[in-house]
């Protein structure tokens, strides 16, 4: 894959990120009470799925590419409280995955 690709999926990422971490603290009652906020972040969530170095990671950001199935087939039924712990730990890993991802392809010698 092209170097600037990368580079610019790796910055979607990290602001999609920095969008729901812009919506903090809330739970899942303010989710529940407000539509613009749950569409903030469940759309913000849905976005990320893909590989991984280091076994527990991948398997981490596995439960991400399930997540977003169920974001954006069943909606409406959407466990408010699986959003806000997707968003308490998810979102490190995440970044952690852009690190490993830029470290291995783009801050490398080539």
């Amino acid at each position: 894959m092209d170097r600037d690709v990368i580079a610019r999926k790796i910055e979607r990422l990290r602001h999609h990120v920095a969008r729901i971490e812009s919506k903090k603290p809330f739970g899942a009652a303010d989710l529940a009470a407000s539509d613009d906020l749950r569409d903030i972040v469940v759309f913000n969530l849905s976005l990320f799925g893909g590989e991984a170095d280091g076994a527990q990671l991948a398997n981490r950001l596995k439960r991400a590419v399930g997540f977003r199935n169920a974001a954006v087939h069943a909606y409406a039924k959407l466990d408010l409280d699986a959003v806000v712990r997707a968003c308490e730990g998810g979102l490190a890993d995440l970044k952690r995955f852009a690190a490993a991802v830029q470290a291995r392809c783009l801050d490398r010698d080539t």
